[in-house]
């Protein structure tokens, strides 16, 4: 597998799908909004993310085919989606995004229950511990706990696919570096959605999409500097994964926007992969937002996600 760049609307228009285009607008205020009028309140935005997760549920919402429910996974409450035709064996360990601070478990219902249909595979998502309640390395010690937990639960790793957006993508790369340092059996792939790679804020991307991206541009980088706080170098491969060790790790799938300030996080993880030797796939999507995944297939960027998801599950899974 090689490095690709791909478009993401079906007719490869350049500038993307005319729907995301006359949405982002609309994303822009959503997610500036909270930014500028909760900059010193996270308790607020918390609370902002979780009604905007439910004003999207109206246009985003889970299939019937899929069951949510609750379970526990290595200690930690987890929201486990089970597709009716569910294939045994076949899991999805995700990790929610949120910047390490946030959660609105809302959210995920309408992306994930969706990808465990197209990939008939059960999902697993851990609500591991926040930030600033609990300093790092907290939530990274539980990714890697609930991944530890999988495998010891009797999951074969060659069913096993790891995946996660934003932050949750962060701690996806991380929780792999860990567990190949620790010669823990790896899995069969993993998918890394708008991922932030480096705390140091060193690509490119920061300074050239600080004023295009909707979803979290400078005030977003701002908040979250202002709440995350690790006791650790922004260069720490523990926090800044693409500083780290890739030889090893299993085939990667990198999907990012073109205006996301973290897209050169993507562009620089995926070619430090190929020099390792690790099969990579990068897929730049024209003016998608940040994490544009969970906002419903009613735009043609997260239908297109979706699919080229499955097939680089397909090819390198067999599912």
């Amino acid at each position: 597998m090689s490095r690709v760049l791909v478009r993401a609307d079906p007719q490869d228009r350049s500038r993307g799908s005319l729907t995301v285009r006359l949405g982002i607008p609309f994303f822009r205020l959503i997610s500036q909004t909270g930014y500028r009028y909760y900059a010193s309140d996270l308790v607020g935005l918390r609370g902002f993310l979780d009604r905007a997760a439910a004003f999207s549920g109206a246009f985003a919402r889970p299939v019937n085919e899929c069951t949510i429910s609750g379970s526990v996974l290595a200690g930690l409450p987890t929201r486990v989606f089970e597709p009716d035709d569910a294939v045994a064996g076949r899991t999805v360990l995700y990790l929610h995004g949120g910047g390490f601070v946030m959660y609105p478990p809302r959210a995920y219902d309408a992306f994930l229950s969706r990808l465990a249909v197209r990939l008939r595979a059960r999902i697993v998502m851990p609500d591991y511990r926040l930030a600033p309640e609990n300093p790092f390395p907290a939530g990274i010690e539980d990714c890697f706990a609930a991944y530890r937990a999988v495998l010891t639960d009797g999951q074969d790793p060659a069913a096993l696919i790891v995946a996660g957006e934003s932050a949750g993508a962060n701690a996806t790369l991380v929780t792999l570096q860990r567990a190949r340092a620790e010669a823990l059996p790896m899995p069969a792939g993993a998918i890394l959605l708008s991922g932030g790679f480096d705390f140091s804020w060193a690509s490119p991307s920061v300074r050239t999409n600080a004023r295009r991206d909707p979803a979290i541009g400078r005030r977003g980088l701002d908040f979250l500097t202002r709440w995350f706080t690790p006791d650790a170098a922004p260069t720490d491969p523990r926090i800044s994964p693409v500083y780290g060790e890739f030889a090893g790790l299993p085939p990667l799938l990198f999907q990012t926007g073109s205006t996301e300030v973290l897209r050169d996080d993507s562009v620089r993880a995926a070619e430090r992969a190929l020099v390792a030797g690790v099969p990579a796939r990068l897929e730049i999507y024209p003016y998608a937002p940040h994490a544009w995944h969970q906002l419903g297939t009613w735009l043609p960027e997260t239908r297109e996600a979706l699919t080229r998801i499955a097939d680089f599950v397909s090819s390198e899974t067999g599912w």
